[in-house]
């Protein structure tokens, strides 16, 4: 699928982090709690949440958000040809062990 843009809707508009003429070819997997972005939409979306980046035991790194993004109202909109998929910031945070949100 062409995947067209990536934007972000909050209470004060419509923020839109893909360039003019962006497009992707991916895969959706409604089964999976991964998304891949670009590194330059992600850096964007990184400081909007303000993120918070951790080392893992394995060398990967751990992003983790606020806790009240689960209350906040808004969505990050995949955009595909004739059709935007709207994710609410409730749903883009998974709680951990710890009962803390991660990103």
């Amino acid at each position: 699928m062409d995947w067209s843009s990536l934007s972000l809707t909050d209470e004060s508009g419509t923020t839109t982090y893909t360039a003019d003429g962006f497009s992707e070819t991916v895969v959706l997997d409604s089964g999976t709690t991964i998304s891949r972005v670009p590194s330059d939409a992600f850096a964007s979306l990184s400081q909007y949440f303000n993120l918070q980046a951790r080392s893992a035991s394995d060398g990967s790194t751990i992003y983790y958000v606020d806790c009240n993004i689960a209350s906040s109202e808004g969505s990050i909109d995949f955009g595909f040809p004739g059709l935007t998929i709207q994710v609410p910031f409730s749903e883009l945070a998974l709680t951990t062990e710890s009962r803390s949100l991660m990103f």
